[in-house]
């Protein structure tokens, strides 16, 4: 038996032809759930009825899928920020895990305007998801009193025009570390976003 509930998700990724699709659920966190019907690019909001079974044994199966909302703002102006997000997402949230805080992080990515973002703003956005999954190697090279700075501020608290001296190549080199240190690096499609700059 099981029991079904209606959910938000956002896609991280599509499996083609294995009917699976990786999702960050609002309340069920990181999920691969079983789904028949149309493929949904990455980064799609979609709201569905989820059906978990009783026994917890297998993926959820999600079926009633409707388009919730889409990044459009964002993948005109930075596609590979967008989908570097979602694999970032994908890869270092496991599947089950419920932090608070991920769901909303992305959320942001629909509710702002990107145009406003410049590289350092995203990389700081970068740096708050990490934290916010709980990775974060050696913070100490950012420095204690700008990861303080960044810590205790919400995004919408520190101005895209935020000027400190190396504060962007700190960010980038810590970057470039927390996905170096993840054991599937070799599948990661999107690592130039940290190394191109």
């Amino acid at each position: 038996m099981s029991y079904s509930l209606t959910h938000t998700g956002i896609v991280l990724k599509n499996f083609p032809g294995k009917y699976k699709i990786a999702l960050l659920d609002e309340s069920a966190g990181r999920i691969d759930a079983v789904h028949f019907g149309q493929e949904f690019s990455p980064g799609t909001a979609i709201q569905y009825h989820i059906s978990f079974n009783h026994n917890g044994r297998g993926n959820p199966k999600i079926d009633d899928v409707h388009l919730y909302a889409m990044p459009f703002f964002l993948a005109r102006s930075d596609v590979l920020f967008l989908h570097h997000v979602l694999e970032i997402c994908f890869h270092f949230v496991p599947v089950g895990s419920c932090t608070d805080g991920i769901f909303d992080a992305l959320r942001l990515l629909y509710a702002t305007d990107p145009l406003e973002w410049n590289m350092l703003y995203k990389k700081i956005f970068l740096f708050k998801l990490f934290v916010t999954i709980g990775y974060y190697p050696d913070v100490e090279k950012i420095g204690k009193r700008f990861v303080g700075i960044l810590l205790e501020s919400s995004l919408n608290d520190i101005p895209s025009d935020i000027e400190v001296p190396d504060l962007e190549r700190h960010l980038t080199d810590w970057l470039r570390q927390c996905i170096a240190q993840h054991p599937a690096i070799e599948y990661f499609n999107t690592v130039q976003f940290v190394t191109r700059n």
